[in-house]
């Protein structure tokens, strides 16, 4: 295997910015940042150079990037330039390194390509990959790597924003798993469709995705809400915090090892 410089994983969400250093073959210096809140967004410049304070080195000169935020990208890469980190290869349906089975490849979020090939390498085979951030996106990936689709649900945080908007009577509540799935109070039951209704829908897609793919099938989770949801899930395995940041870098890496 060749030996691959240290260079600097960022996966930017709707919300949150993930960030990592990979050298020697793992992501070290993780972190997980909210960039954007109800009054707009973030000083880039500010928010790195907040993550390079405690980093006794001098930044990696290379970024491999996952955007789901096309308008915010550019302003992170100018950001980036200023302390020094030049290059970037940004993950998309283009160098993902199987097929990617979709009718608009250009319009995948690559985050959700990052999750599911990060899924296939931990899982060997076929896989599927929960993210629970701010939408819920399950992305399926065959046992030879092929990137099937999958389905996006609204994440709780906005399905409990609408349920409230778009009612007259019924409160805005939040995702909470309680010791039992039959609401006594009206908070209680949104409480419990947030929670226990978001696993059996996830589950039931697993199931579904399993039949239609004609294989076994394992599921792993990540997002700022999947440890909680996998705990109550019936198929999905493990929760791993920096799933897409692996897939980002683990994509970069086997098509440079393969080149």
């Amino acid at each position: 295997m060749n030996y691959v410089a240290p260079f600097l994983v960022i996966d930017l969400g709707n919300s949150r910015v993930k960030i990592a250093i990979h050298t020697g073959g793992l992501l070290r210096h993780s972190a997980s940042m909210q960039w954007r809140d109800d009054e707009g967004g973030i000083d880039w410049e500010l928010l790195l150079a907040n993550y390079f304070f405690s980093y006794r080195d001098a930044p990696p000169s290379e970024v491999v990037l996952s955007s789901v935020v096309p308008s915010e990208t550019k302003r992170l890469i100018n950001a980036l330039k200023s302390i020094g980190v030049m290059a970037k290869v940004e993950i998309s349906a283009l160098n993902y390194p199987f097929e990617v089975r979709y009718n608009q490849p250009r319009r995948l979020g690559a985050d959700r390509l990052c999750d599911a090939f990060a899924a296939w390498r931990r899982i060997k085979g076929a896989a599927i990959a929960v993210d629970f951030g701010t939408a819920v996106t399950l992305n399926v990936v065959s046992e030879a790597g092929d990137f099937h689709g999958g389905a996006i649900i609204p994440g709780t945080r906005l399905a409990a924003k609408a349920l409230s908007a778009g009612t007259a009577q019924l409160p805005e509540a939040v995702a909470q798993f309680k010791a039992v799935s039959i609401g006594k109070s009206t908070r209680d039951c949104i409480a419990s469709g947030l929670t226990y209704g978001w696993v059996a829908m996830v589950d039931g897609l697993i199931d579904r995705f399993e039949a239609e793919l004609g294989c076994p099938v394992r599921a792993i989770s990540t997002g700022g809400g999947g440890r909680e949801f996998t705990k109550h899930s019936r198929r999905i395995e493990s929760y791993i915090p920096h799933l897409t940041l692996e897939g980002v870098a683990a994509i970069y890496r086997f098509n440079r090892e393969r080149a």
